[in-house]
């Protein structure tokens, strides 16, 4: 008797379709790949990577104009070893809290704060998409920036932006630090308002990947804990339940600043200057 296959598995077929982000667990990085220094002596706070895996972006703790950095590679995805420095830039505030690249390279995002105070949500265009330096054609050039200090707390930490660019989810550095949404107009910070906040799962950083479906934090340890949202992208829905988990104490010198995770990837900052790589 013929066994008929799905036709994914079939010569010609579709190819398996990969688990997202999401639905796979946290064990899978049990192994630290590698380690990497980025400078001496700098206090990283956040940081993300472009989508093919060939730039990564820091923000810093710095009252310098070198807040916000860029590296790229000309060879390997998703590799720290492979990272060459490209530009800085910090002209207008001293501190980077959140940082995100549009899909497309063209504009950087950044949560900042003047001092630890005084928070802004800010957007700037970038000539060279993905890319910038802190002067000339490829500076980046201002496009909004949003007042985002309520009451309740000074600024906005790490930064999460949907596929669409509708919504906004950060840390609110308050004493609960609890994610707060906002919500705009396609990529538009000109509309910038806020929408809910979620009391349940503090915390000072936050890493949503682009499904929208789960939320990875580390509230001043060395612990990464998952949370689950029950729509994609609506804080209302995140739940406090934590469903997976992953102790990094042995590998990390300090607590976790700052989290990125894709299928086969988890890269951590430990609040100084290094960046720590585990592949799946």
């Amino acid at each position: 008797m013929s066994v008929i296959l799905p036709r994914r598995f079939v010569p010609g077929g579709y190819p398996p379709v990969t688990p997202a982000v999401c639905d796979l667990p946290l064990s899978r990085f049990t192994t630290l790949t590698k380690t990497r220094s980025f400078g001496t002596g700098l206090v990283y706070s956040c940081m993300d990577w472009s989508d093919d895996g060939m730039h990564i972006y820091f923000g810093l703790l710095s009252s310098t104009t070198s807040t916000i950095r860029n590296r790229k590679s000309t060879t390997t995805a998703w590799d720290l070893d492979a990272l060459s420095f490209v530009g800085r830039f910090g002209t207008g505030f001293d501190n980077a809290q959140g940082i995100k690249v549009k899909p497309d390279g063209t504009e950087v995002w950044v949560n900042v704060s003047t001092g630890l105070a005084n928070g802004f949500t800010r957007s700037y265009s970038l000539n060279t998409p993905y890319e910038w330096v802190d002067s000339g054609i490829d500076a980046p050039v201002l496009i909004d920036s949003f007042n985002n200090a309520r009451t309740e707390f000074d600024h906005l930490e790490d930064l999460n932006i949907n596929p669409e660019g509708t919504k906004i989810i950060s840390p609110g550095n308050n004493s609960g630090s609890d994610p707060y949404q906002l919500d705009m107009t396609a990529w538009d910070g000109s509309t910038l308002a806020y929408g809910p906040d979620n009391e349940i799962a503090d915390c000072e950083n936050a890493f949503i990947p682009k499904s929208g479906l789960c939320m990875y934090r580390a509230n001043t340890s060395t612990i990464i804990t998952k949370y689950a949202f029950g729509d994609a992208w609506d804080l209302t829905t995140l739940s406090g339940t934590v469903v997976d988990t992953l102790d990094l104490t042995s590998d990390l010198t300090g607590n976790i600043e700052g989290i990125f995770i894709t299928e086969d990837r988890l890269f951590v900052l430990d609040g100084t200057d290094k960046v720590y790589q585990y592949n799946a």
